[in-house]
């Protein structure tokens, strides 16, 4: 029973892994894509571009825009040690690990650098962005 439960776990997140990533997208067709009742969903948009908020009851992701509406990062923020330790799994079983901290993602729509971030006074959240370099 434990097995059938982590494996359902495993699946639910790392099916989302690959269909959350949504960087290049506008805003537009973030919301679309979340319009489902399931996600609660919060925008602001400031000097710097919008900032869309998706919070599910595993995690919270924010997705960056620039000027001209389109996503150039994406945040996740688990709700949990549980839940961060089955994101840290599903990374270093689907994507390449760079460190304990980082992994590169080869995805349909581009290649991505993952970084676990956290510190004392908040906590640990992954923050994706397009991969720039080697």
């Amino acid at each position: 029973m434990k097995n059938l439960v982590f494996t359902f776990i495993f699946m639910t997140l790392s099916g989302s892994l690959y269909s959350q990533i949504l960087i290049g997208f506008t805003s537009s067709q973030i919301k679309a894509y979340h319009s489902d009742s399931e996600y609660v969903l919060d925008s602001v948009t400031d000097q710097f571009g919008e900032s869309i908020t998706i919070t599910t009851n595993k995690s919270e992701t924010t997705f960056f825009h620039d000027l001209n509406g389109i996503c150039k990062s994406q945040t996740v923020m688990p709700f949990g040690n549980a839940a961060l330790n089955e994101f840290v799994k599903i990374y270093n079983k689907e994507l390449i690990t760079i460190s304990s901290k980082k992994w590169r993602a080869y995805l349909s729509n581009g290649i991505f650098t993952v970084t676990l971030e956290y510190g004392e006074s908040m906590p640990p959240y992954f923050i994706w962005v397009e991969h720039t370099g080697e």
